[in-house]
């Protein structure tokens, strides 16, 4: 009973020592830019209305940089 007793507590404490460790590697780094691709209506050419509101509401939401390049559909 005491060797589990122990063995327990070693087990407890090697867990919560790993599960405190603040470093962990974030999607945002990996990605580093997030491109969103639109598809415009031919004859529209590269502007889109807005989009720098959006733009600007996506770079605000996910907290890194955002593109957003306009392909014209065929």
């Amino acid at each position: 009973m005491r060797h589990a007793l122990k063995a327990s507590a070693a087990i407890m404490t090697l867990l919560g020592a790993a599960w405190s460790n603040p470093v962990r590697a974030d999607w945002r780094d990996d990605i580093g830019t997030f491109r969103v691709g639109i598809v415009a209506e031919p004859g529209a050419g590269n502007t889109v209305p807005g989009l720098a509101l959006l733009t600007d509401a996506y770079t605000k939401a996910l907290g890194m940089k955002v593109e957003f390049p306009a392909t014209t559909r065929r």
